[in-house]
């Protein structure tokens, strides 16, 4: 929630007599949310019987990256951070690495996959054709009995009608 305001409006609150009110607003104006965050912390104050809470209520004025001097802490720092990137590095080269094992192992796999998916469609296929064949024997073969049926049901009137005539003829 920042207060928007206009440089003129900055210029005159800034130009009269600065309270930390004023400042606040300029700094929630200027948006600039380190200056709003230092404006609103309360002093440290450290309670000193020997000292008066006055002197224990000063702030160290806060430490700016550019303001640090090049002293071996600096050094530490760079080593430290050398080392860091030089781990980063490695890390990051191992995880390319693993990564393209991966997709190795995956294309590997997709390949196999799509072999044996192959391999059975022909299999279906395959037992697709035969199980027509088959049906179209047993379709013949039912169709030879029934036909072989109705032979014999026409030999068998045939020979009972010839049978009757010889009964018939002997009498």
């Amino acid at each position: 929630m920042a207060l928007e305001t206009t440089d003129f409006e900055k210029s005159d609150t800034l130009a009269e007599g600065e309270t930390a009110a004023t400042q606040v607003a300029a700094a929630a104006a200027a948006a600039d949310p380190d200056t709003l965050v230092a404006q609103l912390q309360p002093p440290i104050a450290v309670s000193d019987d020997s000292q008066p809470a006055e002197d224990a209520q000063q702030v160290p004025p806060p430490v700016d990256d550019a303001d640090a001097a090049a002293g071996p802490e600096e050094k530490i720092t760079q080593d430290e951070l050398l080392h860091d990137t030089a781990y980063l590095t490695q890390e990051i080269d191992r995880v390319k690495e693993e990564k393209a094992k991966t997709q190795q192992d995956r294309l590997k796999l997709e390949e196999i996959s799509r072999a044996t998916t192959d391999r059975i469609r022909c299999d279906i296929r395959d037992g697709l054709a035969i199980k027509a064949d088959l049906e179209a024997s047993i379709y013949k073969t039912k169709r030879m009995q029934q036909e072989q049926q109705e032979e014999n049901g026409r030999l068998r009137t045939y020979l009972s009608k010839c049978k009757d005539d010889l009964d018939k003829a002997l009498r």
